[in-house]
């Protein structure tokens, strides 16, 4: 059962890249199409998130500050401790619950929303801004989980044609998914990255 929920968390992780591929491609052409004299310029960030449009991407903006030295323990501590408020919610839900089922409920008639709710609630975000170049940024991020035993890189590269915005899923052997953005700031040594991580329900 752990393994088919990690599985989906995966599938998850690379929609939702894909899917910020497809909006961050429409929104560079729609930009190329437009006249200089009418094109705004947009932060790399917040262009990028509101062309998404994403719920998935929501929880980048209850983002907590971190830094590059302890994102992993900050994404750690914090998805732990959201896991463990989850549980005890449910744990005083769990009458209403049996309630339902004896009723006649199944887990086939939970709304799909009921569940896209539910895995939203298992994700916690960090963010930070670096003085580095978006290249340095990347390669910092990559290096940490090299450096985190029982990780995995499952994908990362460009996910534009201007080289603006980056972004990589990694997964844990402890069932973690983490899905991590860095965009190039106004200046060349500028940017910021945001960090999110999935985890399963105990």
């Amino acid at each position: 059962m752990r393994r088919r929920t990690t599985r989906g968390l995966r599938r998850a992780a690379v929609a939702l890249m894909v899917a910020v591929v497809l909006a961050l491609t429409a929104l560079f052409a729609v930009n190329a199409r437009a006249p200089d004299t009418h094109r705004e310029q947009p932060a790399a960030s917040q262009g990028a998130e509101d062309a998404a449009g994403i719920d998935g991407l929501e929880v980048f903006d209850r983002a907590a500050p971190s830094s590059a030295a302890t994102f992993l323990d900050d994404l750690e501590r914090a998805s732990l401790e959201q896991r463990d408020a989850s549980a005890k919610e449910q744990g005083r839900e769990g009458a209403s619950s049996e309630d339902a089922a004896e009723a006649g409920a199944s887990a086939g008639d939970v709304p799909a929303s009921t569940l896209d709710a539910a895995s939203a609630q298992g994700a916690v975000a960090v963010a930070w801004t670096t003085h580095e170049t978006l290249p340095q940024a990347a390669a910092a991020l990559l290096e940490a989980y090299r450096d985190t035993g029982g990780s995995r890189l499952m994908t990362s590269g460009y996910l534009d044609v201007r080289g603006m915005v980056w972004g990589m899923v990694a997964t844990g052997d402890a069932g973690w998914v983490d899905i991590a953005f860095v965009y190039a700031g106004e200046s060349d040594n500028v940017a910021t990255v945001r960090v999110a991580r999935l985890r399963p329900p105990a």
